[in-house]
């Protein structure tokens, strides 16, 4: 629903999303995103003696890599998952 209504996403003929026209507010879903998942991992790092962190990391720095409005709408949008999971 994000990508459609919230963001305006610009759709290709197959469906994929190619743009956004409301990218200031994917990057704010991109920043609350971030934090949110910075703030889970210190808590399962916590109640796990640290041993999920290293699992979190690769998952936080793939979303983090693919966040930037350089790389492509339909790479922005796996970056949110990535946040989201």
């Amino acid at each position: 629903m994000a990508k459609h209504y919230s963001l305006q996403a610009k759709l290709d003929k197959v469906g994929l999303v190619t743009g956004f026209h409301r990218e200031d507010a994917l990057q704010r879903m991109m920043d609350w995103a971030d934090k949110t998942a910075v703030a889970a991992m210190g808590k399962a790092g916590e109640a796990t003696g640290g041993t999920a962190t290293p699992m979190l990391l690769v998952g936080l720095d793939a979303a983090r890599r693919n966040r930037d409005e350089s790389v492509a709408a339909q790479d922005q949008l796996t970056a949110l998952s990535l946040f989201w999971t």
